[in-house]
């Protein structure tokens, strides 16, 4: 029953146009849950919440996971296989708002000194055009107008991102094809693209820090969130703000002007009276 709910869900996401990734993540989630109980039509809302609980995983992927068993029983109901959703009413999971963790252009610099030719042009898609792994992996010729490459991001959606780096427009245009050709629809999949990245990148650094690099400096150069937005692919301006990282001398120059003036003692070890011992 579970295989042939899970195929059928799966089959509307296609009808809907949703990605082939989308897919596969929600088919992830279900199947995962599915090892757990055995008949789909009798699981309680307290067994999917004791599934989610222990979940060794961090508030991003428990968010999706809930999502994707709310989505998956709400199409159940609307099938016509189960008149209320035992996923209905549960809790929001609340994922912390997280911080832009920029790699530093020297970690950069010093990877496209050293890396083959093929980790160099993922470098540079993800720090000189802020591509998402998945977007680097079907990086086309034909996709290349001009100094424009059309990328297909998140939803299908598309977006013209500049190219101004001629070397790299160059090594697009005589792909003739996929720039990284490879076995999962004629490309190479996003996470062996995410793996020679991180191969390249010296410590804990990945393609989606360098992603961070370009948004954080795009931001910090020219304060037009609009356009970063535009350019990152984001279907939310708030998205685009956990990029736009505050340069620290604009932090300082906050608390500078927000110090008081000539109504302070200075703080120094002789400057206080302690209190006297009773």
């Amino acid at each position: 029953m579970w295989s042939k709910l899970i195929d059928e869900f799966i089959t509307s996401y296609l009808a809907a146009g949703r990605s082939l990734g989308t897919c596969r993540l929600r088919r992830h989630y279900v199947t995962a849950f599915s090892r757990r109980h055995a008949d789909p039509l009798t699981v309680t809302r307290l067994q999917i919440e004791m599934w989610l609980a222990g979940l060794n995983v961090g508030a991003q992927a428990r968010k999706s996971a809930q999502v994707t068993l709310r989505q998956f029983y709400r199409w159940v109901v609307d099938a016509g296989y189960l008149a209320a959703s035992p996923a209905a009413g549960m809790r929001p999971v609340t994922a912390p708002r997280g911080v832009p963790r920029p790699a530093p252009d020297e970690v950069y610099r010093r990877a496209m000194g050293i890396a083959p030719w093929r980790e160099r042009l993922i470098l540079a898609l993800a720090r000189q055009a802020g591509l998402r792994c998945m977007e680097i992996a079907q990086v086309h010729s034909r996709d290349l107008i001009g100094e424009n490459l059309y990328v297909r991001g998140k939803g299908k959606n598309e977006r013209a991102v500049p190219i101004l780096d001629p070397e790299l427009r160059a090594a697009i245009a005589n792909a003739r094809g996929y720039l990284f050709p490879g076995r999962v629809d004629g490309h190479l999949s996003a996470l062996h693209i995410t793996r020679l990245a991180s191969r390249a990148l010296e410590g804990h650094y990945t393609a989606h820090t360098l992603r961070h690099a370009f948004g954080t400096t795009a931001y910090q150069a020219n304060h037009d969130v609009f356009a970063l937005r535009d350019v990152m692919g984001h279907a939310k301006i708030d998205t685009t703000l956990l990029y736009a990282k505050v340069a620290d001398a604009a932090r300082v120059q906050i608390v500078a002007d927000a110090a008081p003036v000539n109504d302070i003692r200075p703080i120094a070890p002789h400057a206080w009276e302690l209190p006297r011992a009773a």
